[in-house]
């Protein structure tokens, strides 16, 4: 495979794809980019949109530091430059009067380091434990 340099608009696409690849459920990645008419979902198959090798190549080269630098016994270490990142983002932020805490569990059949383990009477379910801060924009109503 010949790797080619990711630019800052093929970065905001691929964030933008992956994100709504959280709304259109598929079966499989590669699903997202079929053709035939009864499967296909026209949003990935623009020009503007990256193609789906390339979709592929980043998700699979993404890295959020140097593997070498890394302790691999510390598996936050991995996520450390992405956290501090997210963090100056976060202090940046400036919110409104009108705020909301949304919390939830997730059900989630993956592979996760921070699944939640809850037993109910029927089965063992894995969850991630969600938190959203939620702000009103002015000028939008208030629910009841």
């Amino acid at each position: 495979m010949h790797w080619k340099n990711v630019t800052i608009l093929e970065m905001k696409t691929f964030v933008g794809i992956t994100l709504l690849m959280g709304i259109v459920k598929k079966p499989t990645i590669r699903s997202y980019w079929q053709t035939e008419e009864m499967m296909t979902t026209p949003f990935f198959l623009q020009p503007k949109c990256l193609s789906r090798d390339r979709y592929i190549a980043i998700l699979r080269f993404l890295r959020f530091s140097d593997p070498f630098a890394v302790d691999p016994s510390k598996k936050e270490s991995r996520l450390s430059g992405f956290f501090s990142i997210v963090n100056d983002l976060c202090s940046q932020y400036r919110p409104l009067q009108s705020l909301s805490l949304d919390e939830s569990l997730v059900l989630f059949k993956g592979r996760l380091s921070i699944k939640m383990f809850i037993r109910t009477i029927s089965q063992t379910k894995l969850f991630v434990n969600t938190t959203a801060l939620a702000n009103r924009m002015p000028g939008t109503r208030r629910s009841a």
